[in-house]
């Protein structure tokens, strides 16, 4: 899946899970679906994690003078 295709399907899911929270307390279906929801959503989330770059070094604001523009 295209990290695109991810987004999208993420963007899905979470309308989905704002669906499910709209419904009544009362109906049957309402916390197994927002279940299956948030474990999806989950594993989605880890997925995009690990097609993300790393985080760039942080730069030493302390250091000297000629590290410092980096």
């Amino acid at each position: 899946m295209t990290n695109d295709q991810l987004i999208g399907k993420y963007t899905r899911l979470r309308q989905e899970l704002e669906q499910a929270y709209a419904e009544p307390v009362s109906s049957a279906t309402r916390s197994g679906l927002i279940d299956r929801l948030a474990k999806e959503l989950l594993d989605l989330e880890r997925r995009i994690a690990l097609l993300q770059p790393p985080p760039a070094a942080p730069i030493e604001l302390d250091g000297p003078p000629d590290r410092l523009a980096a």
